[in-house]
């Protein structure tokens, strides 16, 4: 059943009174985080008995399953019921419900109760994944979390700008305190690499999992934590599963739903009987991890003979964080070890899958996603390899279709006469994908047989591999002296007022000479003609500084709730996304699918959108170090200390989003969005209405009327998210705007 009333972003504390009873015997609320939280829930005023119930919704549809309930409150009699957990980024559901009699109740739902560091996240299931910040006004962050059974543990401890480690103890004593004696294992691996610990059979009981900081170092970080039943071996059962039948969601249609067909057997030697429960996830490849979207659940009642199978359905919406194009449905059987089985490493299956309607071209732009996620792709590099592999498949198609001029490559039109523009695309895509990617040659070759497979054997498919190779590797030597591999250098700070400090605990800078990288088409970065950044110290930087000091902190009292979405669903920043300029291709993938256009205009689409923002994160680079403009961080700690006396220093403020490694002005971010807003406005009109989602807040839509107001958001996220000022926002989409209009009035036209 959907939830009666929705509450919105959980911002401030939410009170609400009304009634259970009667022919009204449960109450449901919606609410939504942007990011992990403790959430308390408090039931009083109960003149009978009612209980409490919290949920984690799979959708944001708000659908109440029973196998996605978080905790419950059931006291006896009218005494009053609360609940204290950690959340992570999602919809969740609050349900009071009637026991016995009727009674008038007060709900109240409140963000971060608690002023200590102690987080409960309660007892802790297959695989659950936190964001925090730990630094001068917050040094440690515990989690403490219940082992049911025997249990295997991972904790793996990343996204961190500064060095932070990571521990695990045993409470003894339950007091929530890591007491000498109680520490099981420690992580204190040097600078920001990430940290990791992996524990077998752990008792089960309550343990503790800190993250903490080393040497007065600050950083946001992402905990995750994983954890499977240590169940006694040589059970005689063992639980395998398979796809059947898969019907995908068709993004092109809203109100579209997927359907799964899915076989779980028993190939042990006893009989598996007793509940277990079955997940379905999407995920940008095959391996299951806490980062992959929860689909559906399913709680099964299993009674299989040896050999005997049984059948099942999924009903699920379209996964929100991955490109439709290309990715994984993966399903975990019995995802709590519920069954002890002779072999605990057979239940996930996965399978991969194309949404309706794609071409060869969409595909393989999601294949291109999904290599940069798993590279880690810093994103002014991953403009410019998407930027060469979309430049190669436009040329490969373009020259079969010949209906544009090209990029660069031309091929004799009686060499490709009667070839396969689709044969031609996929493996313009292979050969550049596996020379930028040479690690996920596998991976790319099975796109190919899958492409390839689409594609009757003969002339036409060996003649169109044969342009689609050849155009790839002339586009591969065009870009193999433009600068990039000699970008990273050792960064020297100046030493004037105001001039760009690391923020980074190891000093490390991106790119320092990005912006000495040879453009894909427009004359030169100097092109753009920006006048620079305000003068620090002056009356201008101290308004824009105050502004984001006010909006942008990781405390502010100031922002909103939707700002802080806002903030959080354009951010891109951790290595395992697509990043900022593939943020923007995962968004024109899926207006391509809905508005059905043709195999040479989504061609030329991403050619376009790619070289357009290729060009734009090398002029950004440019600006960002000829200008070397201090990022707000640094500014706002020291501010009234070099000159800067408008504005007054707080050495411990910190950001809402961890600041990048590279100068402030102009925004990166702004550049890229604006750059694919003015591409896309060229083919589908600004005025666009379109809704879109995000890696980083699964479930979560957000609209607009368009595309220059989804770049004017997405550049004022970086505001609110406190890591530019204003003026680095507006210069960087100016910066696209500019770089964008000249790629589409004299490229591929």
């Amino acid at each position: 059943m959907p939830a009666e009333v929705y509450l919105g972003p959980l911002g401030t504390t939410r009170t609400i009174n009304n009634f259970v009873g009667g022919n009204d015997s449960s109450d449901t609320f919606a609410f939504s985080l942007s990011s992990s939280q403790n959430v308390n829930l408090s039931l009083t005023g109960l003149s009978a008995n009612a209980d409490l119930r919290l949920f984690r919704a799979r959708s944001s549809g708000g659908f109440l399953e029973p196998i996605e309930e978080v905790a419950r409150s059931e006291r006896s009699s009218n005494q009053s019921e609360s609940i204290d957990r950690v959340l992570g980024p999602g919809i969740y559901i609050a349900e009071v419900y009637q026991f016995s009699g009727n009674t008038n109740y007060t709900l109240q739902i409140s963000p971060n109760p608690s002023t200590t560091d102690l987080l409960n996240i309660g007892p802790l299931h297959g695989a659950q994944v936190f964001s925090g910040f730990v630094g001068n006004t917050n040094q440690s962050d515990t989690y403490r979390f219940n082992l049911t059974t025997t249990s295997h543990l991972d904790l793996a401890l990343t996204g961190m700008s500064g060095d932070a480690d990571l521990r695990i103890a045993f409470d003894r004593n339950g007091n929530g305190v890591i007491d000498p004696g109680e520490t099981i294992a420690s992580s204190i691996r040097a600078s920001n690499a990430d940290e990791s610990i992996r524990l077998q059979s752990l008792a089960a009981g309550t343990y503790l999992a800190e993250v903490y900081r080393f040497n007065n170092h600050n950083t946001h970080y992402r905990l995750g934590l994983s954890t499977t039943a240590a169940n006694a071996p040589q059970s005689g059962v063992d639980l395998i599963g398979q796809f059947g039948t898969i019907q995908l969601p068709d993004v092109r249609n809203a109100d579209s739903t997927g359907q799964v067909q899915f076989f779980v057997s028993n190939q042990g030697s006893r009989i598996g009987s007793g509940p277990i429960t079955v997940s379905l996830y999407a995920s940008t490849n095959p391996t299951y991890d806490s980062n992959d979207e929860l689909l559906a659940t399913q709680r099964l009642n299993l009674n299989l003979l040896p050999g005997q199978s049984q059948r099942y359905s999924f009903s699920f919406d379209a996964p929100t964080v991955v490109a439709p194009g290309s990715y994984y449905l993966i399903a975990r059987i019995d995802s709590y070890n519920a069954i002890a089985e002779t072999n605990e490493q057979n239940n996930i299956v996965s399978t991969h899958v194309s949404a309706p309607g794609t071409d060869v071209v969409l595909d393989w732009n999601a294949t291109l996603l999904n290599a940069i996620q798993a590279d880690g792709t810093a994103p002014p590099l991953a403009a410019r390899n998407q930027a060469i592999v979309q430049a190669a498949v436009f040329d490969a198609v373009n020259a079969i279709v010949r209906q544009y001029g090209s990029y660069s490559v031309t091929i004799n039109p009686s060499f490709a006469f009667g070839a396969s523009a689709e044969a031609a695309a996929a493996a313009a895509a292979h050969r550049a994908l596996s020379v930028l990617y040479p690690n996920q040659t596998a991976v790319f070759d099975a796109q190919l047989q899958r492409s390839l497979a689409d594609i009757p054997d003969g002339f036409a498919e060996t003649r169109g591999v044969e342009i689609g190779r050849f155009v790839a590797d002339q586009i591969l030597a065009l870009r193999s002296n433009d600068g990039s591999s000699s970008a990273q250098v050792i960064y020297t700070p100046g030493t004037t007022p105001g001039s760009y400090q690391p923020t980074h605990s190891n000093n490390f800078v991106l790119l320092p000479n990005w912006g000495r990288v040879t453009p894909f088409a427009i004359p030169g970065p100097l092109a753009v003609g920006l006048d620079g950044p305000p003068i620090y110290g002056s009356n201008q930087y101290a308004i824009e500084l105050n502004q984001v000091q006010a909006l942008g902190g990781i405390n502010s009292f100031v922002r909103t709730a939707d700002q802080t979405e806002t903030a959080i669903f354009w951010a891109y920043d951790r290595p395992d996304t697509f990043r900022p300029p593939g943020q923007w291709n995962q968004i024109a993938q899926n207006i391509a699918l809905q508005e059905g256009t043709s195999l040479i205009d989504n061609a030329r689409l991403f050619a376009l959108l790619n070289i357009a923002q290729a060009d734009a994160s090398i002029t950004a680079w440019e600006a960002k170090f000829r200008y070397n403009q201090l990022r707000p961080v640094t500014a706002i700690h020291r501010a009234n200390q070099d000159g800067n006396s408008q504005t007054v220093a707080n050495p411990d403020w910190q950001p809402l989003l961890p600041t990048p490694p590279f100068p402030d002005y102009v925004s990166g971010h702004s550049a890229f969005g604006a750059a694919a807003a003015g591409v896309l406005a060229y083919f589908f009109g600004d005025n666009y209405q379109f809704s879109i989602t995000s890696q980083e807040i699964p479930g979560v839509y957000r609209s607009f009327d368009s595309f220059w107001r989804a770049a004017e958001e997405n550049g004022i996220s970086r505001i609110v998210g406190g890591i530019h000022v204003q003026s680095a926002n507006e210069d960087g989409l100016l910066t696209g705007y500019t770089v964008a209009n000249y790629v589409v009035q004299n490229l591929l036209v």
